[in-house]
């Protein structure tokens, strides 16, 4: 019976992100080493997998592909603190690992994580 609550408890709580094993962990998306802490994102996705990114830009692509996921999360800039990805403000102009030129940000300005990941979309149709 204790078994049973705990594990009830443990599947009702909210996840909370983890750091990757930075310089060893590869990009679920585009297979580079996550290294640079100032563009990593995270997703823990319906199965309870966490997935690493190194770039905000590997995560919005890799989201494009309709993937359940659970939670979401993106490194503040400058505060290098998780965040959620849904809440973060996107700023154009960094040169990010994969050189996708956004970073994640805790304060406005920027645009939406639903933004961020139209504007992606539509670079992508643009160089095809």
């Amino acid at each position: 019976m204790r078994a049973l609550l705990l594990l009830l408890v443990a599947c009702s709580s909210t996840p909370t992100p983890e750091d990757p094993v930075w310089n060893k962990q590869p990009c679920d998306h585009c297979k580079m080493i996550v290294s640079d802490k100032r563009y990593a994102a995270s997703l823990l996705d319906d199965r309870g997998q966490r997935r690493y990114f190194d770039d905000v830009g590997c995560l919005a692509e890799f989201d494009q592909a309709g993937r359940p996921a659970r939670a979401r999360w993106v490194r503040d800039e400058a505060s290098g603190k998780w965040i959620s990805a849904e809440a973060a403000h996107y700023r154009k102009g960094a040169a990010t690992p994969m050189d996708f030129g956004y970073s994640a940000h805790a304060e406005p300005p920027g645009i939406s994580y639903g933004a961020l990941k139209e504007a992606l979309a539509a670079r992508r149709g643009a160089l095809q």
